[in-house]
């Protein structure tokens, strides 16, 4: 798991990447033109400046430690705890039971799980 250096290294690194995505909202926010994909240039190169002043040489390697960060913050203790406890739903998931107590009819998402899919959607957004 990421140490506290590096979570400073990666939360820094988050506002960059923010940064990022609303220039870049901001850059298609009147449509397409001739000459838009020049202009996501200079974006990208702050970014990678933004980055490399974080620590980090690459946006891979960004998204290794945010990954691992977000594992963390969700309170799992490693990437292998992470794939066992989504494997076997316990904290992730609960049986919906029928009115009748009887019968399992579905799953839904704990308030841990909820948090789980709305940080992975963040992540993707």
């Amino acid at each position: 798991m990421a140490e506290a250096s590096d979570n400073d290294r990666v939360l820094s690194a988050r506002l960059a990447v923010d940064a990022y995505r609303e220039a870049h909202r901001q850059l298609h926010a009147g449509g397409w033109y001739e000459g838009i994909s020049e202009d996501h240039t200079p974006l990208l190169e702050k970014l990678m400046d933004d980055l490399r002043k974080s620590g980090f040489s690459s946006l891979g390697e960004f998204f290794t430690s945010n990954d691992e960060l977000n594992l963390q913050e969700l309170g799992f203790s490693s990437r292998e705890e992470f794939k066992v406890e989504v494997r076997k739903g316990s904290r992730l998931l609960r049986d919906i039971i029928s009115p009748a107590g009887d019968v399992v009819i579905g799953r839904a998402y704990t308030p841990e799980g909820e948090t789980l899919m709305d940080t992975l959607a963040g992540m993707w957004r």
